[in-house]
């Protein structure tokens, strides 16, 4: 093997590696909720607003399409559960 045939491979295993460590790290989850309430005592269901995902001044909206997404997944699991949508 030539020394840029070396280098070439050296060079390629090191990006090779610098890219899956990239896609090591996952964003943690966090989860707030009140697990002494119970949720069957619920009928009906609706937003705080009309962007719910967008939390104070200073947080950027989500993509377009993103929100109205994860609001329809929302509804549809509440309402296959017999909650109704007000």
């Amino acid at each position: 093997m030539t020394t840029t045939g070396a280098l070439r491979s050296v060079l390629l295993a090191w990006a090779f590696a610098a890219v899956l460590s990239a896609c090591v790290s996952a964003p943690a989850a966090k989860v707030d909720f009140d697990s002494s309430k119970k949720f069957t005592e619920y009928q009906s269901f609706t937003w705080l607003s009309e962007n719910p995902m967008k939390v104070g001044p200073m947080v950027q909206q989500p993509r377009s399409t993103l929100e109205p997404t994860i609001m329809a997944a929302i509804r549809e699991r509440l309402e296959s559960q017999g909650l109704r949508y007000v």
